[in-house]
């Protein structure tokens, strides 16, 4: 292999478990699911957000893309976290 480009990547540190990496960044961890996403369904999301990262995930309605079908509502939730993060 000559090449490794990773993309959006989500890096561990050696031997740091996934549920540890957004706490141990100093990242808030949020799940927005789609209620009507017929790939991850919304029952699955939840109950995997609340069993890997311990939290209960928002919900917007739509399917698995939301960026396409509910534009101007994915953007105003991203607002609203940037926000409360204090971010512009």
């Amino acid at each position: 292999m000559k090449l490794l480009v990773l993309v959006a990547p989500m890096i561990p540190a050696p031997g740091e478990a996934p549920a540890d990496y957004w706490s141990n960044t100093g990242y808030a961890t949020r799940v927005l699911l789609c209620r009507d996403d017929r790939l991850f369904p919304a029952p699955f999301l939840r109950r995997v957000a609340e069993e890997l990262l311990g939290i209960v995930p928002d919900e917007i309605d739509g399917g698995h893309t939301p960026a396409l079908s509910r534009a101007r509502e994915l953007a105003d939730r991203l607002e609203a976290y940037a926000e409360e993060l204090g971010i512009d």
